[in-house]
């Protein structure tokens, strides 16, 4: 039920995004004792010739960092303000290599998971995307 709450929203939202390059938008205020980190990482194998990205935005969809990883497992790591965020990832079939930047040979966006979580000051948060063998994928949040 999360994963379809979460996928509806999300996956409009990365739909019109889609013309370009997935960017990283970095927060610009300098780290505090108020802030807390959230780790990124992968479980299990992608399938051949797809390009994954992950995604942290706030509860009202605005991106707080975005990557793409055409060539490597999944890891981000980053430092926030206290507060609610969503960790999303999604993934992107390739005709060929998936090219190390650009949309040249991209398909459309397959499928989207992500969950909710909240940083907390001087917390760490522990997200898992969790890849299965078709493509399929799920975030399970720890600490």
């Amino acid at each position: 039920m999360i994963r379809l709450l979460i996928a509806v929203p999300v996956a409009a939202v990365l739909l019109g995004g889609c013309g370009g390059s997935p960017s990283t938008v970095e927060s610009a205020a300098t780290p505090s004792s108020s802030d807390g980190t959230i780790v990124v990482a992968q479980e299990g194998s992608a399938p051949a010739r797809t390009q994954w990205y992950v995604r942290i935005e706030t509860t009202k969809a605005e991106s707080v960092t975005e990557a793409a990883y055409p060539n490597a497992p999944i890891a981000l790591t980053k430092q926030l303000p206290a507060g609610q965020y969503r960790v999303i990832s999604w993934h992107r079939t390739c005709s060929g290599a998936c090219p190390a930047s650009g949309e040249d040979g991209l398909g459309p966006l397959e499928e989207v998971c992500g969950a909710a979580t909240t940083v907390t000051p001087g917390g760490r948060v522990a997200a898992t995307v969790v890849i299965d063998a078709e493509g399929g994928c799920s975030v399970r949040v720890g600490t």
